[in-house]
């Protein structure tokens, strides 16, 4: 519930800053009207998503202010919702764990998203980055296999497959492992489909740490 009137500004767009905007709380999962209960809960994913967006332009305590608030929020909603609310809040929490580096929240999160959710269509996003967090969190061993088995679990998605097996081949490599370089290597050749590029890429935009070149 947005309560603040707003006028345009000089390019006729109009914004809301954070103090014009209140929600609702978050619903009780017991309300009657489903209809009503789903769309108090559209509202609190609205709100996160709205501190997120904040958080690009802070700094300081103010932005993790707003870190916490966003992150509380989608708790709320992954812990009292259903259905794609609940999926949506989860992905985003995770997404965030990982745009902050927060590389041991984010690989539980991904791992939560993956269990509950195997068959979504974004799923094999989830399972790479699972690999991701390994290898920044130094567990190559264990990037290694979290990669193959993105690879293989969702080989039908050509994407997945690519990376999967390129993202293994990169880690068994590092290991010493030539053999296995090679063999995720082939597997990702053979995996390529043209219909998607010439190039597969998955990065995310991150926080910056203090030791950035600026």
């Amino acid at each position: 519930r947005l309560d603040a009137d707003v006028e345009p500004n000089d390019d006729g767009v109009r914004r809301r800053s954070q103090d014009d905007v209140r929600f609702i709380d978050v619903p009780d999962p017991d309300v009657e009207d489903l209809e009503l209960n789903l769309r108090l809960f559209g509202v609190q994913l609205l709100k996160a998503r709205f501190y997120i967006e904040l958080m690009r332009e802070a700094s300081g305590d103010e932005r993790t202010r707003l870190l916490n608030k966003a992150r509380q929020t989608l708790q709320a909603i992954h812990g009292r919702s259903g259905g794609l609310h609940q999926r949506l809040a989860l992905a985003t929490l995770a997404s965030v764990y990982f745009h902050e580096r927060d590389y041991a929240n984010a690989l539980e999160t991904y791992r939560q998203y993956l269990k509950s959710h195997p068959d979504a269509d974004w799923a094999w996003v989830a399972a790479l980055r699972i690999g991701q967090c390994h290898v920044e969190l130094n567990d190559l061993p264990a990037a290694a296999n979290a990669f193959r088995a993105a690879a293989e679990t969702y080989r039908s998605v050509p994407v997945a497959a690519v990376l999967g097996n390129t993202y293994a081949s990169d880690t068994a490599e590092a290991l010493g492992r030539v053999d296995d370089a090679l063999r995720g290597a082939k597997q990702a050749l053979e995996a390529w489909d043209n219909d998607y590029g010439q190039w597969y890429d998955i990065r995310a935009i991150q926080a910056r740490r203090e030791t950035d070149a600026p």
